[in-house]
């Protein structure tokens, strides 16, 4: 085998290098203020629609804790079924002067296009996390704004966990491939982006009908806005 080959399957052979497991991920919600359950969010959502639309969602006062009855301390919201994390760009453009004949103009770098959208998939369920929680939430977002207020605090903070095997397991990974011994597999934190500021914006609106139930009627998307992201790795 030539050796340029050998170099690069000795790449994945450590876990720097090695392919990720994509479908190994979590989403979590928390509050900025309080302990950072979703339930103090809740509450200040509630208090804006007991003045500003008080008969629309008459029913959410006994809904303030469902966002933390379907998640986990560890894998989160376990509702969540995709994200579509948001793209990064920035403009450019050229600048020089007129009638240079042959000579090109210049390549300058523009303005970074704002903070996009961050999508995420909800799994529907009979209590109706969408009707129950998310709308709501959005309705008081409208009436209260993005302006960073002390009363009611409706922005929210969001984790994207993505989970692969662990450093440990590579320390033997020739060894326990070629082993007929089955090994149990430990897996870790791979890497966690954390978004900052959060409030939906944008909902997928449900359909019903009488023919097929497919999986995308189970499912539906909310777009979330956010202030700035961080990556962290272990």
């Amino acid at each position: 085998m030539p050796n340029f080959v050998k170099k690069r399957l000795s790449v994945h052979q450590d876990w720097f290098g090695d392919i990720p497991l994509k479908n190994l991920w979590g989403v979590q919600f928390s509050s900025r203020s309080g302990s950072g359950s979703m339930k103090k969010l809740g509450e200040d959502v509630d208090d804006l629609l007991q003045v500003y639309s008080p008969h629309t969602f008459n029913s959410f006062s006994d809904n303030v804790g469902l966002f933390d009855k379907v998640s986990d301390s560890e894998a989160g919201m376990l509702l969540a079924q995709s994200v579509a994390m948001p793209e990064e760009s920035f403009t450019t453009s050229t600048i020089g002067t007129e009638n240079a004949g042959g000579f090109l103009h210049a390549m300058i770098g523009n303005k970074r296009t704002p903070p996009a959208k961050l999508s995420i998939g909800f799994l529907e369920t009979n209590i109706d996390v969408f009707s129950n929680f998310i709308k709501p939430w959005m309705v008081a977002a409208s009436f209260k704004g993005l302006i960073e207020d002390d009363r009611e605090d409706i922005k929210c903070n969001i984790d994207i966990m993505q989970f692969s095997r662990s450093k440990r397991s590579y320390s033997d990974k020739i060894e326990s491939s070629n082993s007929s011994e089955v090994r149990e597999v430990d897996y870790g934190l791979r890497k966690m982006t954390t978004f900052f500021d959060c409030v939906p914006v944008n909902m997928v609106e449900d359909r019903m009908s009488y023919g097929e139930l497919g999986v995308d009627e189970l499912m539906r998307e909310v777009d979330f806005i956010y202030s700035h992201y961080v990556i962290n790795t272990p």
